[in-house]
């Protein structure tokens, strides 16, 4: 794990800057009240990944996912522009995974936007495949999402 990096779960304190980064980061971002919603549920797992520079921690990243019976399904991963590339995304991923293993998941699926090649590679690297393609699946853009799974 990168020393410069840590994950704990989200708290409902967090979802301020959650939603400032969901707005710069998502072409379609959620609102404050959907992130809400998936922080009380009992099947969603939520991290937050912090940086830590000049001896200062700063929220930098997180991840929302579900567990639906035996799937994960990662919903939204996002993280701050100036930490892209550095990792942080896939300590996320890894502790996604991690986390939903713990709750009884063994495959994990989620959509990516087909332009989004830096994502697939990241998912590629953790292990996921390309499985399908969801046609006009972004309402915005219209744009196709590309489906990827992988066993846990």
């Amino acid at each position: 794990m990168n020393g410069r990096f840590s994950v704990r779960p989200l708290k409902p304190g967090d979802l301020d800057w959650v939603v400032e980064l969901e707005q710069a980061a998502m072409k379609s971002p959620w609102n404050k009240a959907l992130f809400a919603s998936e922080l009380e549920r009992e099947d969603s797992v939520c991290l937050a990944g912090l940086a830590r520079e000049r001896g200062k921690e700063e929220p930098a990243a997180f991840a929302f996912s579900r567990i639906l019976m035996n799937e994960m399904h990662l919903l939204r991963l996002a993280v701050a522009p100036r930490f892209r590339g550095r990792g942080l995304g896939r300590l996320l991923t890894r502790k996604s995974l991690a986390k939903a293993a713990a709750k009884g998941a063994d495959t994990a699926w989620l959509e990516v936007r087909e332009s989004n090649t830096a994502a697939q590679a990241m998912y590629r690297a953790e292990g996921f495949d390309r499985v399908g393609t969801r046609r006009s699946y972004y309402h915005d853009t219209r744009e196709d999402a590309v489906i990827m799974f992988r066993r846990i």
